[in-house]
């Protein structure tokens, strides 16, 4: 059993890139703090950078483990299993971004146990009878605009870090001002949050 020692790191506007170099080693991250400040626009954008594809999920407590992990679709007179998002970015290594995971139902969590577990024996179990493994490079960035303390121990333990963000990452910034056409000199007059 690895003993690992975990933080809670408070970013600064100048520290988006610490986070940066932080999510593209680790294969677990999870990062928390207030909505609009581009937490899933950068877990994205990181994972774009290390994953050919990236699939993205937003929980709440309505969303059901069969949205993400597969159903059986009738086909002709016959049920055909269908991996869902979950399923399917885990078993082909792709990157997985997982929004408000701290919103999501008891079961959902549940089933982020098995995935988010160490990658040597990281599993997931299918209904259709078939066991899936971790594949190559699946990455994981979880975000919440709740804090750590929301996930069960159990679940929050999974991740290699995490990460508390306060402030807007500077492309959500730089896009601001670009999109409402403003100078820099000129957004320093306008409040946008």
């Amino acid at each position: 059993m690895r003993k690992l020692t975990k933080h809670t790191v408070q970013i600064t506007i100048d520290n988006w890139q610490l986070f940066e170099k932080a999510a593209r080693i680790s294969m677990r991250t999870f990062i928390w703090g207030p909505p609009g400040i581009g937490k899933s626009y950068t877990a994205q954008k990181i994972l774009k950078s290390t994953n050919e594809t990236v699939w993205q999920c937003s929980l709440d407590e309505d969303k059901v483990v069969q949205e993400l992990q597969g159903h059986f679709i009738p086909k002709g007179t016959v049920f055909q299993w269908h991996n869902g998002p979950v399923t399917t970015a885990f078993k082909e290594g792709h990157g997985l971004v997982i929004n408000e995971l701290a919103r999501a139902s008891s079961a959902v969590k549940d089933m982020f146990l098995g995935i988010l577990d160490d990658p040597e024996i990281a599993s997931l179990s299918l209904p259709s009878g078939d066991r899936v493994t971790r594949g190559d490079n699946f990455r994981v960035i979880a975000t919440a605009n709740n804090p750590p303390d929301d996930l069960d121990e159990a679940l929050r333990d999974k991740f290699d870090v995490i990460l508390e963000i306060k402030t807007p990452h500077p492309a959500v910034i730089k896009s601001l001002i670009i999109k409402d056409n403003f100078s820099h000199s000129d957004y320093a007059t306008h409040t946008y949050w």
